[in-house]
């Protein structure tokens, strides 16, 4: 063991309520950042779906005009 990880098992034994509260802490800005990570995936997914959508419609109005157009 490092000289830094007994000193941080040292504390942890001689505080463990504070210990206890800063690894809450540290799980809630995990949790905190997994969260706007998500809701950026899910914006930009969300973009794209939008952006698939738009063209299908675009392509199948272009095959609607052209089907009904004559052919010679």
């Amino acid at each position: 063991m490092s000289g830094d990880e007994e000193e941080m098992q040292n504390n942890d034994e001689k505080y463990p309520f504070q210990a206890s509260m800063y690894r809450r802490l540290l799980l809630l800005r995990s949790i905190r950042s997994l969260h706007k990570q998500l809701e950026q995936q899910q914006a930009r997914l969300q973009e794209c779906y939008g952006t698939v959508i738009n063209t299908k419609k675009e392509v199948l109005k272009h095959i609607c005009s052209t089907s009904a157009s004559p052919s010679s």
